[in-house]
């Protein structure tokens, strides 16, 4: 048990310059440490986290990912479980994760430009309305993710259009007929894809069965949280 023990510690490695100081420096030694403290440097000490507000994020390589509360507490608690098992409790565990909170990096700024992110890659438009793929900067705060969209090759992107002869085709032009009104619902689900906040709504009108809810279904797809 006490190498299982052991090994497990050192999937949690403790900050040298902490060390340092605390024994050098200011004199105090590690175990007086509280484990709040303790799990919050640790926290701090991981490019891949970094906070805002009360909310905490991760890095998936793609985007900052917000974490549920349940899962950052069920990290602190089995950490606690193998450096602090006396303060091995929901309390204790909801008081790391809120030091933590506090103590690890902010989220990074928000990009300027417009971004899609997908799978692998940033869809980014330029001044002149050019979309280009490139690679994910965890220097900058997104903070989601489009689902189910093919990783487009690094360089410029450009969409191609729907065949008239596809399932997906023949669905628009059935539901949606009138081209005009087609284009004004493609730009409405186009604004929900980017960053940018646009403080508008669409209300989509109409008898029954006549695919507002199967589009819907679509849209919702594409968003790993959706609130409609």
């Amino acid at each position: 048990v006490c190498s299982e023990v052991s090994d497990v510690k050192q999937s949690y490695p403790i900050q040298s310059a902490r060390t340092a100081n605390a024994q050098s420096n200011i004199g105090v030694f590690l175990g007086e440490a509280s484990p709040e403290i303790e799990y919050a440097e640790k926290c701090a000490s991981d490019t891949n986290i970094s906070s805002e507000g009360n909310l905490i994020y991760k890095w998936t390589g793609d985007y900052w990912k917000v974490q549920e509360n349940k899962n950052n507490l069920r990290d602190a608690l089995s950490w606690l479980g193998i450096f602090h098992r006396k303060r091995a409790n929901a309390a204790c565990a909801d008081s790391c994760v809120k030091t933590a909170a506090i103590q690890v990096s902010p989220l990074p700024k928000k990009p300027q430009n417009i971004v899609i992110p997908v799978d692998g890659v940033w869809l980014v438009m330029d001044q002149q309305h050019n979309l280009h793929a490139v690679e994910p900067r965890s220097s900058l705060g997104m903070t989601y993710k489009v689902q189910g969209i093919k990783t487009p090759a690094i360089g410029i992107y450009q969409p191609a259009p729907v065949p008239e002869d596809s399932l997906f085709g023949a669905f628009i032009k059935s539901s949606l007929p009138d081209e005009a009104v087609r284009e004004l619902v493609q730009t409405y689900i186009g604004y929900s894809l980017s960053n940018e906040n646009r403080h508008c709504a669409q209300m989509w009108i109409g008898s029954g069965s006549n695919g507002k809810s199967c589009m819907l279904n679509i849209v919702r797809a594409l968003h790993e949280k959706s609130v409609a």
